[in-house]
């Protein structure tokens, strides 16, 4: 027993020498992965690129607001199925290569596809690629979270995260406006498009930089059954958790509270894609014109990194509240819009509004998810967010295909209307959350 303790202990500090050795190099591929995949996620945003480009075809409006809940759902599926296997896995970074390059080829499929004149088609094929983007973004999600706690310190995820936020932020900026130029004579729909083969070939590099990757797995020179392994995880049973999450549900106050507040943000979080349903009816037919929205929203989330970054200097609801109020402007610039000119005035406003909102998705994202982990016991944080996010995704269906029906039988400022209203309400709502230690106090 003692051989085998001191095998063990061996091998983990062989183990710590070898994660130090490569952090560096890690940090490095990691930086240039994650900025990919970000680069991937603007220009091939199901929340602002796909809705434009699906309304610009002439597929029907009815399902443009389903395409975030089917990415939303299918991602929380895939990481609910996967994270038994990925958590024991060998090599973790396989399951990242595997999702990229799915999104490939769905984002190819849709590029291919474009020029198809069978609408219903169009939105069954954009609804599909939606669900495999939700895998794909699932698999790398987790793949990587898992990956990132035995290669690289705490201090330096934190740095890798900020610096893909920056670079990313930057670069897509910069890319995004000198592809306006290049595209500003030309066919729109060729034009928008140019947008997903920016995004593909992000994702392209995003898979071939992943390979880089250097995990240990123990020494080389020892047989698989002594060498130690990397800390293991507990693998999750998917319904089992459930049950006791929505067991806390019932007993817990302020978790009640919360999932009544992220049902209420809903209106936030998915707006963009009403907002460019809105957008691409008037301006749909003219060229450069979404790389325009994807400067304003990137500029947005830069934006939103300076100045949510210290959410826990002031209580949290006050974020939510703040962060409702600006997703209630952007909805009344879009409304300020439609009146004065029915939505067809210059295209430079509305970029105004996808400023706004991308702001206020970004502030909510960031504060109920602090809220969320500074409120919940390390024993009970999984279950709170697996049960939040079960029912904030069978909330966001309903409510995406609602949104979608009043677009398709009515017009497109009629959503946009639910949502200011629906923000109002929000930001009243947040004020009555109760602070994170009380809430930790009562789940004690």
């Amino acid at each position: 027993m003692a051989d085998t303790d001191n095998r063990v202990a061996r091998h983990r500090a062989h183990g710590a020498s070898a994660v130090h050795e490569h952090e560096g190099w890690n940090f490095k591929v990691l930086v240039l992965q994650g900025t990919a995949i970000d680069l991937n996620r603007v220009f091939a945003s199901p929340k602002l690129v796909l809705p434009y480009l699906y309304i610009a075809l002439g597929a029907p409006v009815l399902f443009a607001g389903l395409l975030i809940p089917v990415v939303q759902v299918a991602r929380m599926v895939t990481q609910l199925v996967t994270a038994p296997r990925i958590s024991s896995a060998v090599a973790r970074k396989w399951f990242m290569v595997f999702g990229t390059t799915i999104t490939i080829a769905a984002l190819a499929i849709i590029v291919f596809a474009a020029e198809q004149q069978q609408t219903f088609f169009l939105a069954l094929l954009f609804l599909v690629v939606a669900g495999v983007l939700g895998i794909g973004q699932g698999l790398n999600t987790l793949a990587l979270q898992t990956m990132l706690r035995h290669i690289m310190t705490r201090e330096r995820q934190n740095r890798l995260l900020l610096f893909q936020q920056i670079i990313g932020g930057i670069l897509a900026i910069a890319i995004a406006a000198g592809s306006v130029f290049w595209f500003d004579i030309g066919d729109p729909l060729t034009s928008h498009i140019s947008l997903l083969w920016i995004g593909i070939g992000a994702a392209l590099i995003a898979t071939i930089v992943t390979v880089a990757v250097r995990e240990y797995y123990g020494a080389r020179d020892t047989p698989p059954e002594e060498a130690a392994p990397v800390e293991p995880v507990e693998p999750s049973q998917p319904v089992p958790s459930l049950l006791h999450g929505f067991g806390l549900l019932r007993r817990l106050k302020w978790f009640r509270q919360f999932c009544i507040l992220r049902c209420l943000l809903l209106p936030v979080e998915l707006a963009k894609p009403f907002y460019a349903i809105h957008a691409a009816l008037p301006h749909g037919n003219k060229t450069g014109t979404l790389h325009a929205f994807v400067i304003a929203s990137s500029l947005g989330m830069v934006m939103s990194g300076i100045i949510w970054r210290n959410q826990t200097r002031w209580p949290l609801r006050y974020s939510i509240f703040a962060s409702a109020l600006i997703a209630a402007s952007a909805a009344i610039a879009a409304i300020v819009i439609e009146i004065v000119s029915g939505g067809a005035v210059n295209y430079l406003w509305h970029m105004v509004v996808f400023f706004l909102i991308a702001l206020a998705a970004k502030g909510t994202n960031v504060a109920r998810q602090v809220y969320l982990l500074s409120a919940s016991s390390k024993t009970d944080a999984a279950y709170h967010v697996s049960v939040s996010n079960a029912i904030t995704g069978v909330v966001a269906i309903a409510f995406a295909f609602v949104l979608g029906v009043l677009a398709h039988v009515g017009h497109a400022i009629w959503p946009i209307l639910v949502l200011l209203s629906i923000n109002l309400v929000t930001a009243c709502y947040a004020l009555s959350l109760p602070t994170a230690r009380r809430a930790m106090a009562e789940g004690s």
